[in-house]
């Protein structure tokens, strides 16, 4: 679940940092950003997706452990992201982003700063879940993929 949740945000992050290089090119090339705005969108929307179908659900069906709070957390705060995401949208159509391009690489760069703050939230947070689950499960594998890659391990159990 985790190396899942990991491979989503690469997709997003891919296309954040191409949006971030078109934004600080002398001169942007429209259509590709145009193209790399699409591409980020539906990056997310599979993010979204996988959260709502299978992370989210995880973190409920263990919401007695105090390490579900976080993920829960993001989830009630979904719609308003989401709010944020739509009146961002809102306020750039292509048309306006060219009239005024270094005001949306401005308004752009606070964004993607805010949407890094939330996938590494994401992350933290289904890590932290995976390894208290795995803990009291008596350190039974809950995630998919190689969980020994993570910087941060699962708690040893203490033997009795």
């Amino acid at each position: 679940m985790l190396t899942q949740l990991r491979d989503h945000h690469a997709a997003v992050v891919r296309w954040l940092d191409a949006h971030r290089n078109l934004c600080d090119a002398a001169r942007p090339d429209y259509q590709a950003l145009r193209h790399v705005r699409w591409q980020s969108a539906q990056a997310s929307r599979k993010r979204m997706l996988f959260l709502a179908e299978v992370v989210f659900p995880f973190a409920e069906r263990h919401a007695g452990l105090k390490a579900a709070a976080g993920l829960l957390t993001l989830r009630n705060e979904t719609p308003g992201y989401g709010q944020i995401l739509s009146a961002f949208i809102a306020r750039w159509p292509m048309d306006v982003v060219i009239a005024d391009t270094d005001g949306y690489a401005r308004a752009a760069d606070a964004y993607r700063r805010e949407a890094d703050k939330r996938l590494l939230a994401e992350e933290r947070h289904l890590r932290t879940l995976i390894a208290e689950v795995e803990w009291r499960a008596g350190d039974a594998p809950v995630s998919t993929g190689p969980s020994a890659s993570s910087p941060h391990p699962a708690p040893v159990r203490p033997q009795s």
